[in-house]
């Protein structure tokens, strides 16, 4: 080889023709660790003999110099020690080094020689690597798979040397492309720690400037919440410092109804067509490939044998695509292996369908189908699309078929078209979407369901029924009496009757079970649902029963019960068709949500939920990622009081129980400086509505209170005593249950009668109270009847109240729940107090007031009634306004409770909305113009193509602040969201939770401060036709009748 020294190294690059393209230049120097001179000319030249070693390994360090009599100083730190030595030496000189157990991780030096008025520093790692390397060998694996195929992986896990050991691993398949959104891979842990800053022995500090600025500051009131408009003036410049990692914080027109017949389909298709003659093999099976899902498959536990074997088995999804394999294997001494493989499933003849996230009524649509040709010969073949109603299996289109012929070369793809116009709702709540390619050697076949969205209202009218034991009753539903829309159209007419209100508060859980947004009241909402529904099953056999008969009548084995993502669209948007079922089919829907083993799967996987979005100070926000939220975290609190109130047991509660602790002692504190500048006085009212809240909440809880906060608690609660009766109607009952639990028995007994003075009683409405409706969450007419119903049995004992009570509660019941989450948890747990499971009761007799025939459905229905429940309910899809008229007799000696619900839908423009309400939006859409800079153009008819990217603009006015407001924005079934990560955002001082779904984007609001506000987002357009894009709505979420919506727009 060369001898050692300094040399420059040429690179020359040319092309296919020998023309030098490009050169480089590098200097590079060549040693030999033999010779006992440097390789080139200089005072200090350092290697070591190996680049890493092994624990037990001597490593040896190399030092050299062109001149003679050479004093080096050594710093060697291993973990937390620093060890130095000089070394004097003539040219040559070597320090070996032992490598110990405790240098896994690498061993940091310093070489520092000063010599010739210059210095001479060289800083490294002696590399020192963990030996916690696993060899993974696939001995049998194919990256080439074929879809809805039994597949069998070997692998072999061995040491770092090859030796037998015992491993675990965790392994998944998942469709490649969701890395598009969120990368996902498994990391080793860094539970071996690596070396990586050498300690300094010695630093200097030059002087610097210090500059700032000073301002008078006056104090501002502290608020529950934040006025936007406020700011604060300090400003910290060029601050610096250096800490550990820390946990990241949120600082602050009508649709023309579609007939089965073929003439009707030929009028509305642009392309009526005949398929020409091709030779097909019809025999042929087809597979049609069904499980699409995104996740082959996850294995949190393959052992290895003996030999360090493992083996997966598993089936192929149905889905023609590239997966990404991950796996994690690891042993008891901690050594690990990371996995990582790309397969793709993938056939010879391949049809690729691309559909909308769904469909909407009166909708027309080019529908592209594609056709890939992996095989090593051209292909001739016919597609065939086959729509379908997933419900009854009925072809939605009659005997026409919609199919096209296709020939594709080899390693070459095509695409099939069909026009298609959306069926109304009415008659086709979805769509089974199945393709099939053809030829003579080669079959493929895709189906997808997908739903319809309606482009109309759906509205309830109700009438809530009751009798006094022995009494009979003659009841109107005035609205649909006296109805004369010629545009509405009616949707079903429901009566149900119970001799037991319990049997409400059942019907209403799934209600909160199956809610389907995902804020942390609504997550706690089902965590309650579900705790109760497990306590009322295992303490009440009677009703454990019942659902056992309801569960074993079956399942429902349709497409709208078994695939929850199209529930849950639906559930959204078209609620009525998952309520439009039988009452045997509801019975068994109930009895599945009830299964216990589903129910504590369910508890877990909420409660886990609702504690991963806790935030750090013990706090939570409405929506995961923003500020904790103080009425929100004490509402939470609340809820798990009241289920150990009923003896359902919680979790641990004591970071969030000190958070309102610290939020109640910060407006204390607030106070009292205000106090100091004669700003309040100590006497005067200073029960906030939120103060009050907190009184009932934390008297949920014994734990204990520092000096300072109970003190602080203590003021709190003399104030309560002194400013109870000035307060509304909702504070007033939630401190009459806190005195009571303080054994202030007279001030809350005084509360009671006062309540009773104000309350109103008639023998239709039951007790009551003249409620001022309103959007704050303390403005809840549904939650302070519930709350009276609480206080009225917690303080004054007085049964007869509370059943009274709880009339009014019932009749303002809406078909299957209150209008709220927030509202039927807390009648629910109104309902629970002082109930008592009555024995087997008489069914009311029932009689309408007009000639069209239904006794046979009423006496159907009761006929279906379970004993035990005194429940039935009778559903009527033809009827008359002669039916808003019933007669009622009830044989019993207790009440019956009942309701009449009208259903039906009405053009929008007909419907009376809330002519107060404060909220005014608008949309708004454009098109980016990407020849001039990306303007914005409004879009007009003939203006979009497919793959342009547009914006939706909303507008929203508010004329108050509100409280707790959620923003839908509908889109057409041809745009597709960019932005499809749901997140908290900042906007102008704004914080909101975005959460985009499949039908639509959200926008939720804590806080909403008086003002104009505009949103946007972008999207871009994937199909070809002629849509609606949908309208956008505003509204309070725990008041929605506080509702405004947008125009309609077609594009």
């Amino acid at each position: 080889g060369l001898p050692q020294g300094r040399y420059r190294f040429t690179l020359y690059t040319t092309d296919k023709y020998g023309t030098e393209v490009k050169k480089t230049k590098r200097n590079i120097v060549i040693y030999n660790l033999k010779e006992k001179n440097p390789p080139i000319k200089i005072d200090l030249w350092q290697r070591f003999d190996k680049t890493s070693y092994k624990v037990g390994e001597k490593a040896k360090l190399i030092l050299k110099s062109s001149t003679p009599n050479s004093w080096v100083r050594l710093e060697l730190q291993r973990g937390d020690k620093v060890q130095e030595k000089w070394i004097e030496f003539n040219k040559l000189a070597q320090k070996i080094i032992e490598i110990k157990k405790q240098d896994r991780g690498d061993i940091l030096y310093r070489i520092t020689m000063v010599k010739n008025n210059r210095i001479y520093q060289y800083q490294d790692k002696i590399l020192v690597p963990w030996d916690d390397k696993l060899k993974v060998e696939f001995i049998s694996f194919r990256d080439k798979l074929k879809p809805n195929s039994k597949e069998q992986w070997h692998i072999k896990i061995s040491g770092e040397n090859r030796e037998k050991v015992l491993a675990q691993m965790v392994a998944t398949m998942y469709d490649a492309s969701l890395d598009k959104f969120v990368k996902h891979s498994f990391y080793k842990p860094n539970i071996f720690p690596y070396q990586n800053y050498l300690y300094d022995r010695w630093n200097a500090k030059s002087f610097g400037t210090v500059q700032g600025y000073a301002q008078w500051h006056n104090y501002i009131t502290e608020y529950d919440r934040v006025f936007y408009h406020i700011r604060n003036e300090y400003n910290i410049n060029d601050m610096t410092g250096m800490g550990g990692d820390i946990e990241h914080v949120m600082i602050m027109a009508p649709t023309p109804n579609i007939n089965r017949g073929v003439e009707a389909l030929q009028a509305m298709m642009s392309d009526p067509y005949s398929p020409p003659k091709i030779e097909t093999n019809q025999k042929q099976p087809i597979h049609i490939r069904t499980n699409l899902q995104e996740t082959m498959f996850f294995k949190p536990n393959l052992q290895t044998d003996k030999d360090g074997n493992i083996i997966i088995n598993f089936k192929t999804n149905d889905a023609l695509t590239r997966w990404n394999f991950l796996g994690f294997v690891h042993t008891k001494a901690l050594q690990s292996a990371v996995i990582k493989k790309v397969i793709t499933t993938q056939k010879e003849l391949m049809v690729v369908t691309n559909l909308p996230r769904f469909f909407r009524e009166g909708d027309k649509i080019k529908l592209t189908e594609k056709i890939v040709n992996l095989s090593n010969r051209d292909l001739k073949g016919e597609c065939e699309l086959k729509l379908k109603n997933p419900i009854n299996r009925w072809n939605i289109y009659g005997n026409h078929k919609f199919i096209k012929p296709f020939h594709i070369k080899k390693g070459g793809s095509t695409t099939v078209t069909f026009y298609i116009h959306i069926p109304t709702i009415d008659s086709v709540p979805a769509i089974e979407h199945t393709v099939i390619a053809r030829t003579k050697t080669h079959t493929d076949a895709e189906q997808i369901v997908k739903p319809i969205l309606t482009n109309r209202e759906f509205v309830t009218e109700s009438k809530t029924l009751w009798l006094r034991g022995d009494e009979s009753k003659t009841f109107t539903l005035q609205s649909l009496k006296d109805n004369n829309s010629t545009t509405l159209k009616n949707h079903k007419l429901t009566l149900e009757f119970t001799s037991n209100p319990i049997w409400y508060a059942i019907k209403s859980m799934p209600y909160l079970m199956e809610y389907p947004h995902e804020c942390n009241e609504q997550l706690f909402s089902r965590y309650f649902a579900n705790s109760l529904a497990s306590n009322i099953i295992n303490k009440h056999p009677k009703i454990k029963k019942v659902f056992e008969s309801w569960r074993a009548k079956g399942s429902l084995k349709s497409q709208l019960s078994t695939n929850q993502e199209l529930k849950s669209v639906m559930l959204e948007e078209t609620p009525w068709l998952i309520t439009a079922q039988s009452e045997e089919q509801q019975q068994k829907n109930i009895a599945l949500l009830f299964d216990l083993d589903k129910l504590a799967t369910k508890q877990k996987e909420t409660l886990n939920r609702l504690f991963q979005n806790q935030n750090s100070d013990g706090g939570w926000s409405w929506f995961s990622g923003g500020k904790s939220n103080w009425y929100i975290t004490q509402y939470i609190l609340e809820g798990f009081g009241k289920l150990n109130s009923l003896g359902i047991g919680h979790k641990e509660l004591t970071k969030s129980i000190n958070y309102i602790d610290n939020q109640m002692l910060k407006r204390y504190k607030k106070l009292q400086k205000d106090i100091e500048k004669g700003y309040s006085k100590l006497e005067d009212d200073h029960l906030s509505n939120i103060i009050i809240h907190y009184l009932y909440t934390r008297n949920f809880y014994n734990q204990k209170m520092n000096n300072s906060i109970q003190q602080a608690y203590n003021y709190y609660l003399n104030q309560a005593k002194k400013y109870a009766l000035t307060k509304g109607l909702y504070q007033q009952a939630l401190l009459a249950i806190t005195l009571n639990k303080t054994q202030n028995i007279k001030e809350a007994q005084d509360i009671i009668l006062s309540l009773k003075d104000n309350a109103i009683e008639n023998s239709e409405q039951g007790m009551y109270f003249k409620y001022h409706r309103g959007y704050y969450w303390y403005q809840a007419p549904i939650e302070t009847q519930a709350t009276m119903i609480e206080a009225f049995d917690q303080v004054a004992h007085d049964k007869k109240s509370v059943e009274e009570l709880k009339v009014w509660l019932l009749k303002n019941k809406q078909t299957t729940h209150w209008k709220t989450t927030k509202a039927t948890l807390n009648a629910i747990y109104a309902l629970l107090i002082n109930n008592n499971w009555l024995d087997n009761n008489k069914l009311v007799d029932i009689s309408f007031d007009t000639k069209m025939d239904y006794k046979q459905i009423i006496e159907k229905a009761k006929k279906e009634a379970e004993k035990g429940t005194g429940y039935f309910k009778a559903t009527f899809n033809k009827f008359s306004k002669t039916m808003a008229t019933i007669k009622v007799t009830n044989p019993n000696s207790n009440i019956a409770w009942g309701g009449l619900y009208w259903q039906y839908f009405e053009d929008m423009d007909k419907i009376k909305s809330f002519k107060e309400t404060p909220l005014t939006i608008y949309k708004r859409l454009y098109i980016y113009d990407t020849l001039e800079r990306n303007q914005l153009i409004p879009i007009t008819d003939q203006t979009l193509k497919v793959g342009d990217k547009i914006k939706s603009r909303i507008e929203i006015r508010v004329d108050r602040d509100m409280e707790f407001v959620m923003l839908k924005d509908g889109r057409a079934s041809a745009f597709e969201p960019i932005n499809v990560l749901s997140q908290y955002k900042w906007q102008d001082g704004l914080g909101y939770y975005e959460s985009t779904k499949d039908n639509a984007t959200y926008f939720f609001f804590d806080y909403l401060p008086k003002g104009t506000y505009v949103f946007e987002y972008p999207l871009i357009v994937t199909h070809h036709g002629e849509f609606s894009s949908g309208i956008a709505t505003i509204e309070s979420m725990y008041a929605p009748e506080f509702r405004s919506h947008s125009e309609g727009v077609r594009v």
